[in-house]
């Protein structure tokens, strides 16, 4: 992520206030610390604005795959929107069958789903014991182990099962799957 436009530089801004914020290093008087709490709410939006594509784009976590004896497949998943653990089922027509457990962004027509894996997966946690949705956070390549973070809860994990898919994922040419 580059921290010099986008969402990037929304984020950097906010983190730096936040930590301003923890040192004492806040406005002191009225007024300056209204301006502070305007630029901050500023700082938000342009966030939220950079994050809208995320409603453009679904989210889906595949459950299923249904085929008819003619041929035609049905997914069966679960679009990932909101902040509730009761994600909304869906059933859709694709053009072919597809892993279950995996997440891909729906691109829109034309254009079909794109897969998240290995950057992003779905799993039980095994220390919670509840579906948390994991992104790569760190790869150490010397030790041959991903840590993986959850977004739900920020729990972290260790593991080298993502490793032998990153290396073909690195070298293949950006694809969305049904092409």
């Amino acid at each position: 992520m580059t921290e010099k436009r986008g969402f990037g530089k929304a984020s950097l801004k906010l983190v730096n206030a936040k930590n301003d914020f923890k040192h004492d290093r806040f406005p002191l008087a009225e007024e300056d610390f209204m301006s502070a709490s305007r630029e901050v709410q500023i700082t938000l939006d342009e966030c939220m604005r950079e994050l809208a594509f995320f409603t453009e784009y679904p989210t889906r976590l595949i459950v299923d795959n249904d085929v008819s004896r003619s041929g035609a497949v049905r997914i069966k998943c679960l679009s990932l929107v909101g902040d509730h653990p009761g994600l909304l089922r869906e059933e859709l027509p694709y053009r072919k069958s597809l892993p279950k457990r995996d997440l891909y962004i729906a691109a829109g027509e034309g254009i079909g789903w794109i897969p998240l894996f290995p950057l992003m997966h779905s799993k039980n946690c095994p220390n919670c014991r509840t579906r948390e949705t994991y992104f790569l956070d760190k790869w150490d390549r010397k030790k041959g182990i991903a840590n993986l973070k959850s977004f739900e809860r920020g729990h972290e994990e260790k593991s080298n099962e993502i490793i032998a898919h990153m290396g073909s994922w690195l070298l293949r040419p950006a694809t969305c799957v049904g092409e």
